[in-house]
């Protein structure tokens, strides 16, 4: 019996190139037209639409806060290999978790245009190596930072959790 699916990727990764360049001209020629239409909608239907927003406004913005949640969860997964915890003293609490730049300078990072939301597609997308990067909690990642500007710290953290053993 002939298996359609398979053909399709077998077709797709022999002309993987072809195709991506019949898209991108597909795009371009269609992009202003594309724009247009949907301004015009937006216009014609500017009363419309935020009535639709006001009406959904909650469910949207539930919505929007899972994804978000969900979208955090994979990102500190892929940072961490699956151990979602500080490296350092080993909280465990999601909220409190950060990425932390190993050698500093992520501030420089983003300041060099890079929006935190582009930060984090790069790394989901692959675009971007983490071998530089690992999670800490706020506390540890603030202690991180004056160590790199004041040298060694006299102080200890902790991480007391029922049943974790540091």
């Amino acid at each position: 019996m002939f298996d359609n699916k398979k053909y399709c990727k077998k077709y797709y990764r022999e002309h993987k190139e072809h195709i991506l360049i019949l898209n991108k001209k597909y795009y371009e020629d269609h992009k202003k037209h594309r724009h247009e239409s949907m301004g015009k909608y937006r216009i014609e239907h500017k009363e419309d639409i935020a009535k639709y927003r006001n009406e959904h406004k909650e469910e949207r913005n539930e919505y929007m806060k899972k994804r978000r949640k969900e979208r955090r969860i994979k990102l500190l997964n892929i940072i961490s290999n699956g151990n979602i915890c500080c490296v350092k003293c080993g909280c465990d609490d999601i909220r409190l978790l950060e990425i932390n730049h190993k050698n500093g300078g992520g501030n420089k990072e983003l300041q060099k245009g890079k929006q935190s939301i582009r930060f984090y597609d790069d790394i989901l997308e692959g675009k971007r190596k983490i071998d530089d990067l690992e999670l800490l909690c706020r506390i540890c990642n603030n202690r991180h930072y004056l160590e790199l500007k004041y040298g060694e710290l006299p102080y200890k953290i902790s991480y007391k959790k029922e049943g974790y053993v540091l």
